[in-house]
């Protein structure tokens, strides 16, 4: 009878595996090897019984997932008090909690529900739902429900859903705040962050430390995304990295750097070293030493910038300055400074731009102290007029009223509204509209002045010019001098011009005056005109000589009014309307005089004309005429002498024609050549020519035609036809010719030589011939017949 299974012996163990067991097969029993079903049990899903505590005291495998219900202990020496609580490993870990889990490690404690504890040792959560991923004697307070710490060593959870990654010493006591990693980093604020680092502390809410080493997130949203002892303390700040930077100012941001301070709203620095961002909305990009104060100021880099005022810039360079609202620094060699609003310096080193809208493109030690004032670039410029503008070069100032421009050069200046500098050196434009274009020590003192260049030029009157040349003046409204040397135009009158030469002058009354070129001339005279020459001169002692014209010459001079003198040395028209034309020493005194050429000839009276000739002079006599010759005088109104030398003329509508020392003294008469011929009658009388003949006395109408040394005294109506020392001195008497003759009775006739008039009415003659007479008595009395050889008379 077989036995039960209860009834059989029990085997001695342990099993070697040979040993036989019985078995059901396909209905029957069988015997087969223990190890056969060792085998089997190696590949079943179930190996431990449903209803018991089943205790494995050997290495097991298990292939697929093992189910549990109800609490789990795997490990040694483990404490497990809560209800569905796992213990997966390790040894002397705590499962407290209902639902709590640890992993495994050592000496955790997961003391309240739903806590987890991956593994490690000495980690413990005291809290529901914490979690411990692993590490070392990490913790999870009482006071933090939901709280993470990833691994890592001593670190802390004291707030609700904080989270701690990893790392050492770190402390999360903010809730939602989460520390990534690092060494003893503080998020002490909600929702704050760590990523990792060393000693970084947030304390503000939403506050985000990247990494780094000992910095401050304490404003609430403020951000440090890593670098060493630097703090976010604004609202909504940021700090990029860097070393010792502080933002305090809401929403204000450091990029990076060394000793940096955000403290204006909004403010930003890029990076650099110990600089300040205190204005709202203000921003550094870099550099060193910079501060950024005014509200919405910027600061691109550089060295010990400032910008201060409202919405300025400096973007550059070292100590430069930007205190006006709206201004602009650019960079350069340092020590620029804007303080006008709008105002701007590009570059260059230690200038100011201190009025509104100023600019200065660059150089060295320029000033723009103006509204709109401009300086281009340059050295030790001084713009401070209004909407002034110096261009360039070295120490040149434009000052007083608005617009006043120096384009460059060196030491030049304008004072005035719309003044205008181009270049050169030491040139001056200090009124209203003047203009210097280059030169040097040039100077337009009046309203609308001009200088083109030159040296030592001045143009002192209104829309005067001096074009160019050296030390030149225009005093008077629009004067002009064109070039030259030492021209000076000071007249009282306005509208003058002195085209170029040496030491000419337009002065007194000079008005609309020209004078050309040449060397030491003068006018004074108003409308004058003065072409060139050596120191000739319009207007003196005798007048003024207005519209007066002087072409050329040497040491001319016109004094008359409308007067004209082409040429020539030494020359004169004083009258009004005289003209001279050339040569040397001639004066034309009276007015409408004109004296053509010659030498030392002058024209005294009124309408007096001198050809030429030389020493010719008409001493008094209006429209008297000298055509030439030499050392010719008249005398008297409308009087002629054609030419000769040394003849006079002393009466009134007198002729003379011309010869040697001949003279007509009386009225209407004429002495038409000869030598030493005299007329100084009565008038109306007549001497054609000869030699040392002489008409005098009361004689009226008389005549010598020639000869020499004839005289006719005291007759009226006589004619002495010539000969040689014939004296006619009776009216209406005749002498045809010869010689020694003396007619002293009226109405007679001498025809031939050595006759002495013995009676009136008789005709004298040494002999009488009669080519043809009379044979009978003709009947009319008083004339001659000849009967049968005697001569007759008719009675």
């Amino acid at each position: 009878m077989g036995k039960k299974i209860s009834q059989l012996t029990i085997a001695t163990t342990p099993f070697e595996g040979e040993e036989l067991f019985a078995m059901v097969e396909d209905s029957s029993t069988v015997a087969a090897p223990l190890s056969t079903f060792q085998t089997f049990l190696s590949g079943q899903d179930h190996i431990a019984s449903p209803r018991k505590n089943n205790s494995f005291y050997c290495d097991q495998t298990f292939r697929g997932a093992i189910s549990a219900q109800g609490s789990l202990i795997i490990g040694g020496y483990q404490f497990l008090s809560g209800s569905f609580s796992t213990i997966a490993g390790g040894c002397c870990n705590r499962a407290g909690g209902s639902l709590s889990f640890v992993g495994g490690g050592c000496c955790n404690d997961a003391e309240t529900s739903f806590n987890t504890i991956g593994g490690g040792c000495g980690n413990s959560t005291c809290n529901s739902y914490a979690a411990i991923g692993g590490g070392q004697c990490n913790t999870t307070t009482c006071d933090a429900a939901c709280a993470v710490i990833g691994g890592g060593i001593t670190n802390c959870v004291s707030a609700d859903i904080a989270t701690i990654g990893g790392g050492r010493c770190n402390i999360a006591s903010g809730g939602y705040a989460t520390i990534g990693g690092g060494c003893v980093n503080t998020a002490s604020s909600t929702c704050s962050f760590i990523g990792s680092g060393h000693s970084n502390t947030t304390t503000g809410k939403t506050a985000t430390i990247g990494g780094g080493h000992s910095n401050q997130a304490k404003g609430e949203g403020s951000s440090v995304m890593g670098g060493i002892s630097s703090c976010a303390v604004g609202k909504v700040s940021f700090v990029g990295g860097g070393s010792c930077n502080c933002v305090t100012g809401l929403s204000a941001f450091v990029g990076g750097g060394q000793l940096n301070k955000a403290t204006g709203d909004g403010s930003v620095i890029a990076g650099g070293s110990t600089n300040t961002a205190s204005g709202s909305a203000t921003f550094i990009g870099g550099g060193q030493g910079s501060a950024a104060s005014g509200k919405n100021a910027f600061v691109g880099g550089g060295c010990s910038l400032v910008a201060s005022g409202k919405c300025s810039v400096a973007v550059g360079g070292c100590n430069n300055k930007a205190s006006g609202d709206w201004s602009f620094t650019g960079g350069g060699g340092g020590c620029n400074w804007t303080s006008g609003s709008y105002s701007a310096i590009v570059g260059g080193k230690g200038s100011v731009a201190d009025g509104a809208c100023a600019f200065i493109g660059g150089g060295n030690g320029n000033v723009a102290s103006a509204a709109g004032s401009t300086v281009a670039g340059g050295i030790n410029h001084t713009a401070s007029g209004a909407c002034a503008t110096i261009g360039g070069g070295e120490s040149n100032t434009a000052s007083g009223g608005y617009y006043a421009t120096v384009a460059g050069g060196c030491g030049n200046s304008t004072a005035a509204c719309g003044a205008t500098v181009g270049g050169g050196m030491s040139n001056m434009a200090c009124v209203l509209r003047a203009t210097v274009v280059g030169g040097k020590s040039n100077c337009a003192t009046n309203n609308d002045a001009f200088v083109g260049g030159g040296n030592t030029n001045v143009a002192s009157g209104c829309w005067s010019v001096v074009a160019g040349g050296c030390k030149n003046t225009a005093s008077c409204h629009g004067d002009f001098v064109g070039a030259g040397c030492c021209n000076v135009v000071n007249a009282s009158y306005a509208c003058n011009v002195i085209v170029g030469g040496a030491h000419n002058t337009l002065t007194y009354y000079a008005s609309g005056a020209f004078l050309g070129a040449g060397v030491n001339n003068c006018s004074q005279g108003a409308g004058s005109f003065l072409g060139g020459g050596n120191e000739n001169k319009i207007g003196g002692p005798y007048g003024d000589g207005n519209y007066a014209a002087l072409v050329g010459g040497r040491n001319n001079c016109v004094c008359g009014d409308h007067g004209s003198l082409i040429g020539g040395i030494n020359n004169c028209a004083k009258g009004d309307c005289s003209v001279v034309g050339g040569g040397k020493a001639n004066i034309a005194v009276g007015a409408n005089s004109v004296v053509v050429g010659g030498c030392a000839n002058q024209a005294d009276d009124v309408c007096n004309f001198i050809g030429s000739g030389v020493g010719n002079c008409i001493d008094s006599g209006e429209t008297a005429v000298i055509v030439g010759g030499g050392f010719n005088n008249v005398d008297g109104n409308e009087s002629f002498i054609g030419g000769g030398c040394t003849n006079c003329v002393g009466d009134h509508c007198t002729f003379l024609g011309g010869g040697f020392n001949n003279c007509a003294l009386s009225e209407f008469s004429v002495v038409v050549g000869g030598c030493q011929n005299c007329e100084n009658g009565g008038c109306l009388n007549t001497l054609v020519g000869g030699q040392v003949n002489c008409l005098w006395g009361t004689s009226e109408t008389s005549n010598i035609g020639g000869g020499k040394l004839n005289r006719v005294y005291n007759a009226n109506f006589s004619t002495l036809a010539g000969g040689c020392n014939n004296v006619l001195s009776a009216h209406c008497g005749f002498i045809g010719g010869g010689k020694n003759n003396h007619l002293k009775h009226a109405d007679s006739a001498i025809t031939t030589s050595s006759i002495t008039s013995v009676s009136s009415n008789m005709l004298h003659a040494t002999s009488l011939y009669l080519k043809t007479v009379p044979t009978s008595d003709p009947g009319t009395a008083g004339v001659v017949w000849n009967s049968c050889g005697t001569l007759m008379i008719s009675q």
